[in-house]
This record gives C-alpha cells, sequence and structure tokens, in this order.
C-alpha cells in the first residue's frame, strides 16, 4: 500500500490534537500506517518527528498543569 508522507504527518498532528495524545505508539494507532512505516517516513532527529515529540510533550505539560491546578483547588486529599 502506497502512503502520502504529508497526509501521514497531517493525520498525526490532527490525531494528537483531537485526542490528547502522549505517547508516539499512541499516534500510530490513530493512524493509517503501521510503526515501521511511521518511523521510515519520520526518522529520528527529522523535523517532522520533532514537531510531533513537541505536540505530545505539550499535551503531557497542560495535562499535568491541569491536574494540579484540581488538586490545589480541591479540598479533597485525593
Amino acid at each position: 500500500m502506497a502512503y502520502n508522507q504529508k497526509e501521514i504527518y497531517e493525520q498525526a498532528k490532527e490525531a494528537i490534537e483531537k485526542n490528547n495524545l502522549f505517547f508516539i505508539e499512541d499516534v500510530v494507532a490513530f493512524i493509517p500506517c503501521s510503526r515501521s512505516t511511521f518511523y521510515n517516513y519520520f526518522p529520528d532527529g527529522s523535523d517532522e518527528l520533532d514537531a510531533i515529540k513537541e505536540m505530545l510533550e505539550q499535551n503531557k505539560i497542560k495535562t499535568k498543569s491541569s491536574i494540579r491546578a484540581k488538586l490545589y483547588k480541591s479540598e479533597k486529599a485525593a
């Protein structure tokens, strides 16, 4: 099956935004290609993979901040 690298990249970014994903494996589960194909298109150190990793990191930061804010405001210990 032939894949379009640009389409895969755009689908990956969309999946990250819509589903608040944290890990590359989660991204691959949402796009129509295998893990090996993903890494062939976006090898370690590529600009695209770096951008995807940055988006994932931003999701982690936002989620952690949100959880901490809720715990801080809560009167419950847990």
